[in-house]
C-alpha cells in the first residue's frame, strides 16, 4: 500500500473537487470535504456532510476510502499506529490494513 495523506479541502481545492468528480463520472463533492492525496496528488474526496466519495479510477488507493471514513467520523487513537492496529485487530478483524 502506498502512503497517503488526508486533509481538509480549502477554497483553493474547488477545481480539484470538480476534477475528481469528472474523472469518476459523478457529481463533484462540495466543501466541507476531505481530500486524500497519494504521492502528493489528489486521488479521492469525501463530503463531510453526506459521506459521498469520488475517486480517480486511474489511480487506485486501496484503504484510502476507509481512512477517509474514519477521519470523517472523528476517530482518533492515542498511542499512535500500534494502538490503532491493536484496536482494529480486536474490533475489525483484518478488514483494515495500516501502513507498516
Amino acid at each position: 500500500m502506498l502512503p497517503f495523506t488526508i486533509r481538509r479541502a480549502e477554497a483553493s481545492d474547488d477545481a480539484t473537487l470538480f476534477h475528481l468528480g469528472a474523472l469518476a463520472g459523478e457529481t463533484p463533492v462540495r466543501r466541507p470535504a476531505l481530500i486524500g492525496d497519494l504521492d502528493g496528488m489528489p486521488v479521492a474526496a469525501m463530503s463531510i456532510v453526506d459521506g459521498r466519495v469520488v475517486a480517480d479510477p486511474f489511480r487506485p488507493a486501496p484503504g484510502l476510502e476507509t481512512h477517509l471514513r474514519l477521519r470523517r467520523s472523528g476517530w482518533h487513537v492515542r498511542g499512535g499506529r500500534e494502538t490503532a492496529r491493536a484496536i482494529l485487530r480486536e474490533y475489525g478483524g483484518g478488514f483494515i490494513r495500516l501502513n507498516p
